[in-house]
């Protein structure tokens, strides 16, 4: 989980540092590189009291493929979760594209503007089906309510 398939960025994956060169045409010959650097491996994000990151190893994929592959999910505990364990909350699904991290989440409240827009999706919908940010900084997505 993380790296969210950009080969860039993939753990592991060789490439050298960047150097001047001169290319003579008229001379030939070859050029050599050398791959001296190596991608580091992705720092997994820290748990905090609200939000908590798993990973399992899936036994289906990990047959098909041949090696360990993993599939992870972020989970968003809502106030009060660790004193009332036999409490039942509601279930959002934000379905994103391999994140690392759940993004926009925070323990302070919204400003005013933020907290407007938000009471205004709920209402008009009556259920959230996705989160606000996502609505506005896409445009607008399947499920999202119409601006």
């Amino acid at each position: 989980m993380g790296e969210g398939q950009q080969w860039n960025r993939k753990p592991g994956n060789l490439y050298s540092k960047a150097q001047k060169i001169h290319v003579d045409p008229v001379a030939g010959g070859a050029i050599k590189l050398s791959m001296t650097e190596k991608m580091p491996p992705v720092e997994p994000p820290k748990d905090t009291k609200y939000v908590k990151h798993f990973t399992i190893q899936s036994k289906l994929l990990s047959d098909f493929w041949g090696r360990p592959m993993f599939l992870g999910a972020i989970v968003v505990l809502p106030e009060g979760f660790d004193e009332h364990p036999n409490a039942h909350y509601p279930l959002l699904v934000d379905h994103g594209h391999f994140p690392s991290d759940y993004r926009g989440f925070g323990t302070e409240p919204p400003s005013g503007a933020v907290r407007l827009r938000s009471r205004r999706l709920l209402r008009r919908d009556k259920v959230a089906v996705s989160t606000p940010t996502s609505c506005t900084r896409t445009g607008r997505l399947v499920g999202c309510p119409k601006s």
